[in-house]
């Protein structure tokens, strides 16, 4: 524990949210309907739509011109606080105050724009709208690892809480709308007898040890709530099966043998909750809940549960392809 807060402290002498995760500049990606729009900028360049602009962060606002054949836009990219300094200095808890002030001391990366904008010409109201692209019938293949797992089952005595390490998780995500993605996995935990190369369990006599092996399928949502293109955040939810196991062992320095003096195995049916943090478009970081209800082997309703924090991969697989959209560099004349 005292090496993590260690970790956790030495951190923030150097950094914070939006210090770590939004770089100086950022891509805004440019929509149009209908497509091949014409985009013009302050040092009159012409480009059609879509098309990406790598801009610096700034705290203020600069403009564009959208036209087409009949309808000329002059379009305000308006600066805002970045959602990474409002909202994610907050998961530090108490040392928020620091990432505040460390994240002040470079204020250009605080701000942000649109990350990606969508000119509607049919629309006489609105200038832009939030543009969110379309995943729709792309696979990808996951891979990840339960560092820290939870587990919580009745072995006969009533509800037992145990906790393991490690373990190793493979799926597959699809992506069934423009958004939504199924997501089916497999895997194991409490793999490893013990949780970090220190210690030695030829020290200890006597040990238990809980594992389990899960199946979940879970409907998931990608939801934009960040400022910047490495960083998105998915919220799932499903059905689980899951089965566990518990041994306690004796190990007899005299004989150099280990006993098994207790096992038992368990498996059931439940639901399941996850939360991943998609980070640099293929790392992830998530947090998964599998409660369950019923008992396969005694036919009984009764509550367990599995819980685990994973770090992970996430590749894309098959002919999915996207659309090849030009990237611009620009720096733009700042509205004061």
């Amino acid at each position: 524990m005292r090496i993590y807060i260690l970790i956790v402290l030495g951190s923030f002498l150097f950094t914070s949210c939006a210090s770590l995760l939004n770089n100086k500049q950022m891509i805004i990606e440019v929509h149009s309907k209908p497509d091949s729009a014409t985009i013009c900028l302050d040092n009159d360049s012409c480009f059609t739509t879509p098309l990406c602009l790598v801009v610096p962060r700034s705290y203020s606002d600069f403009n564009i011109v959208v036209k087409n054949d009949s309808v000329e836009k002059t379009i305000r990219i308006k600066s805002k606080v970045s959602p990474e300094f409002k909202w994610g200095n907050l998961l530090f808890v108490y040392f928020c105050p620091i990432g505040y002030v460390i994240d002040a001391s470079s204020r250009e990366k605080i701000y942000s724009y649109d990350q990606s904008i969508y000119v509607d010409f049919f629309d006489k109201k609105l200038f832009y709208q939030k543009w969110k692209s379309s995943k729709k019938g792309q696979f990808f293949l996951r891979g990840s690892i339960p560092w820290i797992n939870f587990l919580e089952f009745n072995r006969g005595q009533g509800l037992e809480n145990f906790k393991s390490y490690m373990g190793l998780k493979v799926g597959v995500d699809y992506y069934h709308s423009k958004r939504s993605f199924l997501s089916l996995s497999v895997g194991a935990t409490g793999i490893s007898d013990i949780a970090f190369p220190v210690m030695d369990r030829r020290f200890i006599d006597t040990a238990q040890f809980a594992q389990s092996f899960s199946a979940k399928l879970t409907n998931n949502h990608d939801i934009n709530i960040f400022s910047t293109n490495n960083i998105s955040l998915t919220l799932g939810y499903g059905l689980s099966l899951t089965h566990f196991r518990y041994r306690q062992i004796f190990d007899d320095s005299t004989t150099n043998k280990i006993i098994e003096l207790n096992k038992s195995n368990k498996t059931t049916l439940g639901l399941c909750f996850d939360a991943n943090v998609i980070l640099f478009k293929y790392g992830f970081i998530g947090m998964n809940l599998l409660p369950s209800y019923y008992t396969l082997n005694s036919g009984k309703w009764e509550s367990s549960y599995l819980s685990y924090f994973d770090i992970g991969v996430r590749f894309p697989i098959g002919n999915y392809k996207k659309d090849q959209i030009k990237v611009i560099k620009y720096k733009p004349k700042l509205i004061e």
